[in-house]
Formats: structure tokens, sequence, C-alpha cells
């Protein structure tokens, strides 16, 4: 929980909140609250806390949040 209240309250407003790396960097409530505050513009995350998809996570269908499978990575180029 590296993302976390405390952090998200020293960022600027709207800032933009992108991970790629380990789902367990972001308190995915402090995210929660930070978007609908307008304090995180958007978010986009290849990683969720669970590796197991999880319809009533209250991030799942923020237009403001993009979700992808851990594997956002996977390009023909990424694999030469």
């Amino acid at each position: 929980n590296v993302v976390n209240a405390e952090n998200l309250a020293l960022a600027h407003d709207g800032v933009i909140i992108i991970n790629t790396s380990r789902g367990g960097l972001v308190d995915e409530k402090a995210l929660y609250d930070a978007v609908k505050s307008g304090k995180v513009q958007m978010a986009g995350l290849d990683v969720m806390a669970s590796e197991v998809f999880d319809p009533k996570n209250p991030l799942v269908g923020l237009p403001q949040v993009i979700q992808t499978p851990h594997a956002a990575y996977y390009s023909e180029e990424s694999t030469i």
C-alpha cells in the first residue's frame, strides 16, 4: 500500500495513477475514494490486489479507471 490515502493526499489534484507492477502497491479503497473525489483524474491498473477478477470491487466500472488482465505489456515488439 505505497499508494495510500496519505500519499494520495500529497499528490497534485488531477494526478494519474498507473500500476503495472504489483496489485498490493495500491490501497484500492484509498484509490476509489481519490477517484470519486476528483483527486485522481484517471487510473490505469494492469494488476489488482486480488489476482482473481472481482466484479464487486468498487473500482470496476468507474469510467476513470481502466483495468487490464496483467497482460497490457504484451505486444509483438515486446517479445523480440
